[in-house]
């Protein structure tokens, strides 16, 4: 959600003898949802070009670092890479991850021996991260700049079924901050979540 500075409204009226001026004035504060949608209209007017029709931010995972594309319709293809616009960095001098680790293995007894019954492995990772975005080194499309950061906290869940190699991975987001985004003053709090499951 971004909130920004409205405009000054301002109203004057007299009474019926012209002898009292009344005057009062209004300053208004705009809450907008900032969606995905957006965020992809904002890149392409950072980057001043066209992203294909059904373009989705990503953010992946990888040994603990987080990094944001943009992919196609699928999910599959990388169409474009932010970089030093829109990224994710550690907070400095911040504490950086706090992970937790269940597994659970049953076995069987069996006349011919033990046999895997069951396994399950469950990590929990909770990172504070800065979300970063800033065009102000390119032209844009319209002129105008965006440069903003959020303060994440995000907490990842990856579970596994060892035995039969299903996992669901769940991944929530919160933060606050604030910036400018195309050129209007924002405070900006941040929420997302995402869940993927499937056969490794």
């Amino acid at each position: 959600m971004a909130v920004t500075q409205g405009g000054d409204s301002v109203s004057e009226r007299t009474n019926a003898s012209s002898t009292v001026l009344m005057s009062a004035s209004k300053t208004a504060v705009t809450n907008l949802i900032f969606d995905s949608a957006d965020m992809l209209g904002l890149l392409e007017n950072s980057y001043n070009t066209k992203l294909p029709k059904g373009s989705q931010l990503v953010l992946s995972l990888s040994t603990y670092d987080f990094s944001i594309h943009v992919a196609d319709g699928t999910g599959r293809a990388t169409v474009l890479i932010p970089g030093g616009t829109f990224f994710i960095a550690t907070v400095p001098g911040g504490p950086q991850l706090v992970r937790s680790r269940t597994l659970t293995v049953v076995s069987k007894s069996t006349a011919s021996g033990n046999t895997l019954a069951s396994a399950h492995s469950t990590v929990t990772i909770t990172e504070t991260v800065v979300l970063r975005y800033d065009d102000s080194n390119l032209t844009t499309a319209d002129g105008t700049h965006t440069k903003f950061e959020i303060t994440c906290v995000i907490v990842g869940k990856a579970s596994v079924n060892l035995k039969t190699d299903l996992f669901n991975d769940a991944v929530k987001i919160k933060g606050l901050g604030g910036g400018i985004i195309r050129g209007q003053e924002v405070i900006l709090e941040m929420r997302g979540s995402a869940n993927i499951s499937g056969s490794r």
